[in-house]
């Protein structure tokens, strides 16, 4: 973390997403999309139209000439799943929006988008009756939102000697999956200085002959660093 003009840039580092992240704990089989009264997509649908288009020939001339099937007439599998990508929204390319103006490809996603409404009232009996389950017959009260924790490591611009951080400083981390900004606060004054420790041991008695191990864990002056693997709380019980 650095300060500049006297403002605070913080760096988030961990989140342990206590909050965020616990609709990803739940059970699937509990969420009222998880049965579907139609499992076909547009894709699916599209597919058994092709598959059923080949076995219909093309007549044509008043002599009947069988100039092939109709299978070529429909959209292939990248096509369709533009067209998906149109109903949903997402930018498509201008032959993709004229594929969609053709008279019998605009009633087929015209007959899509209205099957659509039948299946949200669908969807939202099953909540109804999942709710009712849990809540009045189990009687499950839903938990209150958990706030996520996180670390922060901070570091004072040379600039500096001090700086004190008052309750409630925001700190910025993100969006999150709903692209809404994520915020973080500390719940207490937290007091920023240069200080450093400059020298760490630890002591220790050997039971066998009672004698007092000491060991240097950081010393600055000896450019001696803590050790990668930590060091025992209480020192250690034998020599090296």
């Amino acid at each position: 973390m650095s300060v500049i003009n006297n403002q605070i840039k913080p760096e988030l580092l961990t989140d342990y997403g206590v909050g965020q992240t616990q609709s990803a704990r739940k059970l699937a089989t509990q969420y009222f999309r998880y049965f579907s009264a139609e499992e076909r997509s547009l894709t699916h649908w599209f597919s058994y139209i092709r598959k059923f288009s080949y076995r219909i020939s093309f007549i044509e001339g008043p002599g009947g000439n069988n100039l092939g099937n109709w299978e070529t007439a429909i959209p292939d599998e990248y096509q369709v799943q533009c067209l998906q990508d149109m109903l949903d929204g997402k930018s498509t390319s201008p032959d993709i929006i004229e594929l969609s103006k053709r008279p019998d490809i605009s009633v087929f996603l015209a007959f899509f988008t209205m099957m659509q409404y039948p299946l949200e009232q669908f969807y939202r009996f099953t909540k109804r009756d999942r709710d009712h389950y849990y809540r009045e017959i189990l009687g499950c009260k839903q938990k209150a939102p958990v706030p996520d924790r996180g670390h922060l490591v901070l570091t004072l611009d040379d600039t500096l000697s001090s700086l004190t951080l008052r309750k409630g400083t925001k700190f910025t981390a993100g969006n999150d999956a709903a692209g809404k900004p994520i915020y973080y606060e500390n719940h207490s004054n937290s007091l920023i200085t240069l200080a450093q420790v400059e020298k760490l041991h630890t002591l220790s008695r050997r039971k066998e002959d009672n004698r007092l191990l000491l060991r240097k864990c950081i010393d600055v002056d000896a450019k001696l660093e803590m050790p990668e693997d930590g060091v025992l709380t209480f020192g250690e019980s034998s020599f090296f």
